[in-house]
This record gives structure tokens, C-alpha cells and sequence, in this order.
């Protein structure tokens, strides 16, 4: 193994996910609001623009997708518009849903220590996100993009968990092999989509998330105090280059 893959939410950023996103909503309805446009209509779009980029089959980048479902509902005008509202919700309203998430500050050392060990490092965050909202949660976990061969964001990705093409472009991307890669994550349905690819998967506990009960006996698993420990006890690599996507 020379690759690790990374979860953000619920795993190097621990929350209660239903939470999060019932914060989330209520923000952004707020901000759209504020802004005058009708709600309805507008998170209609945005809620279509989002199981778009769930189901991409990789004909345009995820950013590119949502643009087009929005413009789609809206009309290219008004989606410029709120597209600007979107954007400015990210900059200013975002971080109140830092208020429902956990960081451990022990998360963002670790991460660090493995790149120091020479580690390939993908943040695997479902890139539903833009960029601006994923370096935020990655701020409140104490998570360093430096420390990271790789961020997946809404801009660069052209798929979403947990269809395999979305780890097999962040395999070709670190120019790895899925054999050499473990995926760490917390959420059964969303992650285990890398089995499929010959991925190794590390399932952490505290946050996690298995809505059809999947057994899972067979995989590595534990909470993050005994995943630090495993980190801990990885071997150091060879050096290797370094490639900040």
C-alpha cells in the first residue's frame, strides 16, 4: 500500500451527517431568501443540480453539470444570478454548519505524518462541493491541502461516490494502482464503491453511516483512536513525487 484515500465528512471531520445538512439547508433557503429570489423554485434547481452530479457519467465535470440543471430551471439569466448568491453563501453563511461538526485536532497530525512517511494522499470527499466549500471543512478538521496529492471538488471530478469511475479518476490521476490504495471512509453505501475497483476500504466507526445494515466482518474497521494507531505503525516508503491537484 502506497495510496491512501481519505473521507472528509463523518471521517477526518466528524459530524452527525443529518444534522449537518438540515443546518446546511436552512442556511442556504435563508440566503435565498435574503436575496429575493423565490425559494422553491430556486432550491428545486438546486436539489435537481445535485442528483445530477450523483449520477454523471463523466460527460462534463461535476461544476459543469450543475450549471447546466440550474440554467436548466432557471434560465440562463436568473441562473447567473443565483449561481452569485450560491457563491456568496459559501463565503459568508457556510461556516455555521462548522457549529455541528466534531473536529479531533489529532487528524490533521496524522495526515501530516504520513505524508512525511511518503504516502500518496487523496481527500475522497464525494465532490458535490465546490472548492471554496471544501478547503473550509478541511480548515475546521485542522486538515492541511499542502499535506494532499489530491482534493476532489465539484470543478475537477467527473463523478460522485460511490460509482467506481469516480476512484478510478483519482487512481489515474496519482498515477497509482487500486491494488496500493486504501479508502477510508464511514459510510457504507458511498465508499464501498471502491471495492469494485480492487481497492482495500477501512471503515471508522464514530460517525458511521450503514442505512442497509451491510455486514461488515469482512472489512477493516475501528474507531479513530485505533485508526490513528494504525497510521502510527504504517511503515515509511521510498520518496516519492509529489503532485498537488
Amino acid at each position: 500500500m502506497n495510496t491512501i484515500l481519505l473521507d472528509l465528512d463523518g471521517t477526518m471531520l466528524p459530524m452527525d451527517q443529518d444534522l449537518f445538512l438540515q443546518t446546511f439547508f436552512t442556511a442556504l433557503e435563508a440566503r435565498i431568501e435574503t436575496a429575493g429570489f423565490e425559494k422553491d423554485r430556486c432550491m428545486k434547481a438546486f436539489m435537481e443540480a445535485v442528483k445530477a452530479m450523483k449520477v454523471n457519467d463523466g460527460m462534463a465535470s461535476n461544476a459543469n453539470v450543475f450549471l447546466i440543471i440550474v440554467e436548466k430551471y432557471l434560465g440562463k439569466d436568473q441562473a447567473g444570478a443565483f449561481l452569485e448568491v450560491v457563491d456568496g453563501f459559501y463565503q459568508e453563511d457556510f461556516d455555521v454548519t462548522r457549529l455541528v461538526t466534531r473536529p479531533d485536532p489529532r487528524l490533521g497530525k496524522m495526515v501530516h505524518q504520513l505524508k512525511e512517511k511518503n504516502y500518496k494522499l487523496a481527500l475522497a470527499t464525494t465532490p458535490l462541493f465546490p472548492k471554496a466549500a471544501t478547503y473550509k471543512r478541511m480548515e475546521w478538521a485542522g486538515l492541511n491541502p499542502k499535506d494532499f496529492d489530491l482534493i476532489t471538488t465539484y470543478e475537477n471530478s467527473h463523478y460522485a461516490k460511490p460509482n467506481p469511475k469516480y476512484f478510478k479518476e483519482i487512481i489515474n490521476k496519482l498515477e497509482t494502482d487500486a491494488s496500493d490504495c486504501l479508502m477510508v471512509g464511514n459510510d457504507t453505501e458511498d465508499d464501498m464503491g471502491c471495492i469494485r475497483t480492487g481497492m482495500d476500504i477501512f471503515f471508522i466507526s464514530n460517525c458511521l453511516i450503514n442505512k442497509k445494515n451491510i455486514d461488515l466482518s469482512d472489512y477493516k474497521q475501528s474507531d479513530l483512536d485505533a485508526f490513528i494507531e494504525f497510521a502510527k505503525d504504517l511503515p515509511r516508503l521510498g520518496k516519492k513525487s509529489r503532485r498537488v491537484i
